[in-house]
């Protein structure tokens, strides 16, 4: 696809504050799109602003994506001000580098409901969305590739985890595009 079919699209890329999220929101302000950053830290979006040398934007959206009612307000807020959703990138996640056994529930609650179920709630939000509207969508699920580097320490606490659960929500996804 060329350039030209990017232009005034709007993205919404979770977890874009640094990082993947941050690089991947200028890089596709740069080739045209709106794009909806969000975060817990809004301001870390906002300086992404200034790397913009495209015709694109970037708005920056705080939200903390474990709270369901502030996920819900936020796409709403999106559908009301952008009024479309061309791609989602489902890119936040967190890590707790810690044992199992040493881990507090609290963590592996945040780590879990960060990582697994507000992807899994992103990805209802922006598919009901984009089935109300009849728009063509992009979905990109962005996970860990920690446990191919072996490195187990890293592993238990739960993020790399998260990457099988996404892959299944994604099998989930098709099933659902290709049967509605």
């Amino acid at each position: 696809m060329s350039k030209f079919y990017w232009r005034n699209k709007v993205a919404v890329i979770t977890g874009a504050s640094v990082g993947i999220g941050a690089s991947t929101a200028v890089t596709l302000a740069n080739a045209g799109m709106v794009v909806v950053g969000l975060a817990r830290r809004s301001e870390l979006i906002e300086a992404l602003k200034e790397q913009v040398t495209g015709e694109g934007k970037i708005f920056a959206r705080q939200c903390d994506l474990s709270d369901e009612r502030q996920l819900t307000e936020t796409f709403n807020w999106i559908q009301e001000r952008f009024h479309c959703i061309h791609v989602l990138v489902c890119n936040a996640g967190i890590l707790k580098a810690n044992f199992l056994s040493e881990s507090p529930t609290k963590d592996i609650k945040e780590l879990f409901d960060l990582n697994v179920v507000a992807t899994a709630c992103c990805l209802r939000e922006s598919l009901k969305h984009m089935a109300a509207i009849k728009v063509r969508g992009h979905i990109v699920v962005i996970n860990s590739c920690l446990r191919p580097c072996n490195l187990p320490y890293l592993d238990i606490n739960g993020r790399t985890h998260a990457r099988r659960t996404h892959k299944c929500l994604v099998i989930v996804i098709i099933c659902e595009i290709t049967f509605v």
